[in-house]
């Protein structure tokens, strides 16, 4: 008897974890939605609307995160456009920001070195 209500205790706590599991969001919807928004400020960035892009991560979380990656400018119809970085701030406190200072919101100098470095590969991108 013991044994049966063991068996059954590990049965409800089985099923009430697993509907927990189905009432919640999946975790990673948010990174989904942060790279299409991040993709369509870079777009309007530089004035790019066929602009391409790769290796695009998000980093630190939801609230205070930044999407990078890399962005291919004026490729036109099969041509080679101009391949950089960028970084796009969840939380929209600067930026957005294109290495080699193209688009409307340049870093000068070292910036774009430092906060890639310090947003980006320190929050966990790997390229």
């Amino acid at each position: 008897m013991i044994a049966l209500r063991r068996g059954a205790t590990w049965l409800l706590i089985g099923a009430a974890v697993g509907l927990a599991s189905c009432a919640r969001p999946q975790a990673g919807d948010w990174r989904a939605d942060t790279i299409t928004a991040a993709e369509s400020q870079i777009k309007a960035e530089v004035d790019d609307p066929a602009a391409q892009f790769s290796r695009v991560q998000v980093t630190g979380d939801d609230k205070t995160g930044q999407t990078c990656g890399y962005v291919s400018i004026g490729a036109g119809s099969g041509g080679s456009g101009k391949v950089e970085r960028f970084i796009v701030y969840i939380d929209q406190t600067a930026g957005p920001f294109v290495e080699e200072n193209i688009g409307k919101h340049p870093l000068e100098g070292q910036g774009f070195a430092q906060a890639w470095q310090g947003d980006c590969v320190s929050e966990g991108y790997a390229s």
